[in-house]
């Protein structure tokens, strides 16, 4: 029997890779474990609800989310230099 994800999560998987297929992808350059540093933060309880909203959302970790989410700022943040 094949299990389906719930639509909202389909629907999330769908807008990830049509942004992927259309160059939008927040994927970061480097990806090797050896490049990664641990790190202590605190979020606002509330905040971190919506962190972890999303992430679900999108199917990923919440670490994933906040990397893509640091990922796109610093982005946008270069490109408007």
């Amino acid at each position: 029997m094949t299990i389906k994800p719930p639509p909202s999560v389909k629907q999330a998987n769908q807008k990830a890779e049509v942004a992927f297929i259309d160059g939008q992808s927040v994927t970061p350059m480097l990806d090797s474990s050896k490049d990664k540093t641990a790190l202590n933060v605190r979020f606002n309880s509330a905040l971190l609800a919506r962190v972890d909203a999303a992430a679900r959302k999108m199917c990923v970790t919440r670490t994933a989310w906040i990397h893509m989410a640091l990922v796109k700022v610093l982005n946008e943040a270069e490109a408007g230099q």
